[in-house]
């Protein structure tokens, strides 16, 4: 049974791991169980969040018994979670409270991905001086 501290360790762990979890594609991280301790839960989360990574074919069991073990393979796991939306393409959405309760919505990934729509059509010069095209002159009007 977890004393009322232990709960709001969790809740806090449980916070932190929302954003790599909408990074991953999810809502938001699990719910603790009962019985788990702060290191059991982290373990669970990052044993999760470790197949979308680089570092999917890494032995958690060894670090859950190290707090500084553990706490360097979430820094690594999370790292390559930020960038994971750049690496593949796509765009995230993120979903954040306020204090007050408002809702933030944040996109996360390559600009391409949605500036695209805006992107005018790729146009070669008309000017070609020995045989290479060269960039359209401007003209401004004062």
């Amino acid at each position: 049974m977890n004393t009322l501290q232990d709960e709001i360790e969790l809740h806090n762990i449980r916070r932190t791991f929302d954003r790599p979890y909408q990074l991953w594609g999810l809502r938001e991280a699990p719910q603790p169980q009962g019985y788990e301790t702060e290191s059991m839960y982290r373990t669970r989360m990052l044993e999760d969040l470790k197949g979308k990574t680089t570092y999917a074919k890494e032995n958690l069991k060894i670090a859950q018994e190290n707090p500084k073990m553990l706490a360097n393979f979430e820094e690594r796991i999370r790292r390559d979670l930020e960038t994971a939306p750049y690496r593949d393409g796509v765009l995230r959405e993120l979903r954040r409270e306020t204090q007050t309760g408002g809702e933030i919505l944040e996109y996360v990934g390559p600009k391409r991905q949605w500036m695209s729509q805006f992107q005018p059509p790729t146009c070669i010069s008309p000017i070609y001086e020995n045989g290479m095209p060269q960039p359209i002159p401007v003209i401004l009007s004062v």
